[in-house]
């Protein structure tokens, strides 16, 4: 079938006559890749030789990794890379391949310190050595880790949102909608090979999650989920959608719109790939990778698989670590996300009621908040009010993202007793329920409204300020008359500020 091989070339004028190939296969036909594979089937060959120093696994040698025509050679020794070298060079003169040396690299795997000096060359040109390389579209740092993979994808997602975000930009876009879009253009991006990388985590947490060191978990946890590239991007992506500023509690603002950090679902694709390997052959190299993490595990010595047990133990899931099966795969997935879920959930919430975080004082930032967001779930009132304006002043009053002297007065340093209100002479401290409840301020219009309230809540007039208050924030009821009312608030107090 290519003894004639003729092929055309289709332009804005037509075809164009026919061009005798004398070089490749045909774009497209599956034969194509079968004899592509055979033309390269003996190269991994060239370094199965005691020269080439080639590094063992568990118990495969492992010289090279091809994957298409990309190629990857290691060697344990300066010397015997340069002999592999020397040999697909020869190999490359006999079957007349060229190697793209812009592409070529040399990465000498270390943990800590520069690079030893050695000179690498193929065919008389210079290799460079570097400190990373991206590989299958991953990059991979000289010292094993992949922090600069995930600040690339990071990178990546942020160029898909900002060439979505001018058409939710608007305010006015469903808040289902918005999120729809991200998880399905976005989160795809940040996330992508995360069942390789997402075992990655700091030393403390590493000893905590083998076992040997009791630390402080919850907040080295939540610091480490919310430093991940990833999850800066989706933060980012939530408080846009809000409106709100990049100071906002990020766990409140998770909880507002009912999302969840990315890192569950790199714990699920992690948990997914763990299952898909056990299913593979005995011969696979990566079956063997998988053994020699275990070995590494079994000696005390954090690996990807201490991550995996940790997450199916901590998910109620220990029984699957010793099975390795489950019988229904989407069932189990989904029993995992919802345990993940609800750990994460009580997690936020000991942080939430937990004053001593803030040295012993009661400042913390959520103690509003806290008194009427009882679950996970993304607010009604998202929902409810098409008005972008209003529904961004409703988030910022919950989430504690105003100027009310409470927060002003905290920026300044000021101690909670003296943060005042100065458009009233109550003399009592500018918070949410003074400004709500109290303030003189705004008293026609909460007048108005909570005579509504007395309409439409039976126990209204019975009920306690307090008691009020909660009702009026939860924005379960009259949302749009209360949307309105809190937009005159923070309104009211930004003219205020700004003057």
């Amino acid at each position: 079938m290519y003894t004639k091989f003729n092929l055309r070339i289709k332009t804005s004028e037509g075809l164009s006559h026919l061009i005798k190939s004398n070089n490749g296969v045909r774009q497209g036909d599956g034969l194509s890749p079968i004899l592509f594979n055979i033309f390269l089937n003996e190269l991994p060959l060239l370094f199965f030789n005691e020269d080439c120093r080639s590094p063992k696994l568990n118990v495969e040698t492992v010289p090279c990794l091809l994957y298409a025509d990309d190629l990857v050679v290691f060697s344990e020794t300066a010397d015997g890379l340069q002999a592999c070298l020397n040999r697909l060079d020869q190999y490359c003169r006999t079957w007349r391949l060229n190697l793209n040396l812009t592409k070529t690299k040399i990465m000498i795997m270390r943990s800590i310190g520069p690079a030893p000096k050695h000179h690498f060359s193929f065919q008389g040109h210079d290799i460079h050595i570097t400190n990373s390389y991206k590989y299958l579209g991953t990059i991979i740092n000289s010292n094993g880790t992949f922090n600069l993979a995930r600040e690339d994808l990071k990178n990546k997602g942020l160029k898909a949102l900002f060439s979505i975000w001018k058409s939710i930009s608007t305010g006015n876009t469903p808040i289902t909608i918005a999120t729809k879009l991200f998880d399905a253009m976005i989160k795809p991006i940040i996330i992508y090979n995360s069942e390789v990388w997402g075992s990655e985590i700091p030393k403390s947490l590493q000893k905590h999650v083998i076992g040997h060191e009791i630390i402080k978990y919850d907040d080295n946890y939540v610091k480490y989920i919310n430093e991940c590239p990833y999850e800066k991007l989706h933060l980012k992506f939530c408080k846009m959608v809000l409106r709100v500023q990049k100071q906002t509690s990020n766990s409140a603002t998770r909880a507002e719109i009912g999302r969840f950090p990315i890192i569950i679902d790199t714990y699920i694709t992690m948990i997914k790939y763990w299952l898909r390997l056990h299913d593979l052959p005995g011969d696979r190299v990566v079956k063997d990778a998988l053994n020699a993490n275990i070995n590494m595990q079994d000696k005390g010595i954090y690996s990807w698989t201490n991550m995996i047990k940790y997450i199916l133990d901590t998910s109620g899931h220990s029984h699957i670590w010793t099975s390795k099966r489950v019988l229904n795969m989407d069932k189990f997935i989904g029993n995992l996300r919802l345990t993940l879920n609800k750990n994460y959930e009580e997690l936020t919430k000991r942080q939430w009621f937990d004053d001593n975080r803030q040295n012993g004082r009661s400042n913390n930032k959520l103690r509003t908040y806290r008194t009427f967001k009882k679950d996970h779930k993304q607010e009604i009132y998202l929902k409810e009010i098409k008005n972008g304006h209003i529904r961004s002043a409703v988030t910022k009053m919950r989430l504690s993202n105003h100027h009310l002297m409470i927060e002003k007065g905290r920026h300044q340093g000021l101690d909670l007793e003296k943060r005042t209100c100065i458009k009233c002479n109550l003399n009592q401290v500018e918070n949410e329920f003074h400004a709500v409840m109290t303030c003189p301020a705004y008293q026609k219009d909460r007048t108005e409204l909570f005579r509504q309230f007395d309409n439409h809540v039976i126990t209204w007039r019975e009920m306690s300020p307090e008691n009020k208050f909660m009702l009026v924030m939860k924005m379960n009821t009259l949302i749009l008359k209360t949307g309105q009312f809190i937009s005159y608030i923070v309104n009211f107090d930004q003219a205020s500020n700004t003057t």
